[in-house]
C-alpha cells in the first residue's frame, strides 16, 4: 500500500518540497494551508502521517494539535511538527507530547526525504531519527 501524507503548512515553498519528496518516492500527498482544510482532506482520504507547521497564521500549534486529536479521522495519525530552527526550543511540552518530533525549518529536500522514509518505511522502530529531525521524548512511564 502506498503511504499518504498530509502537509498542513501555509508556505508554498514547504509544500512544494513535500510534493517533490513524495513524487520521487511514489507516495501520495495531500496539501492544506490551514487546519480546517487539512481536516477535510483527512476525512476523505486515509492518511499515514501529518506534517504540521508550528507557525500557522492565527492558530497556536497546541490548538492545532488539539483539533487534530479531537477528530475521529485524525486522532491516531502520527504528527511531525515543522518548526523554525530557532523556534524548536519554543515548542511547548504540550505540543511535543502530541507529536512524534520536530523537523527544523528550513530543511533540505534530503532532510525531508530521510524524515519521511524514517517514519513511513522503517522496519526497525528503534532506528535513529534523521539528523535534522528532533524526536519528541516519550512520556515518562512509556516503553
Amino acid at each position: 500500500m502506498v503511504p499518504t501524507l498530509l502537509i498542513v503548512d501555509d508556505s508554498r515553498t514547504v509544500r512544494t518540497l513535500a510534493r517533490q519528496a513524495c513524487l520521487a518516492q511514489g507516495w501520495h500527498l495531500l496539501e492544506a494551508v490551514d487546519v480546517p482544510q487539512g481536516l477535510k482532506s483527512a476525512e476523505r482520504v486515509p492518511v499515514d502521517l501529518i506534517l504540521l507547521d508550528t507557525t500557522l497564521r492565527g492558530l497556536e500549534v497546541t490548538d492545532a494539535l488539539r483539533i487534530f486529536r479531537e477528530q475521529e479521522s485524525t486522532r491516531s495519525i502520527p504528527i511531525v511538527l515543522l518548526a523554525p530552527s530557532l523556534g524548536q526550543g519554543a515548542v511547548s511540552p504540550a505540543a511535543r507530547a502530541h507529536a512524534l518530533g520536530i523537523l527544523a525549518k528550513p530543511f533540505s529536500r534530503s532532510d525531508l526525504d530521510r524524515t519521511l522514509r524514517h517514519w513511513l518505511m522503517r522496519t526497525d522502530p528503534s532506528a535513529a531519527a534523521p539528523a535534522a529531525y528532533s524526536p519528541t521524548p516519550a512520556p515518562s512511564g512509556s516503553t
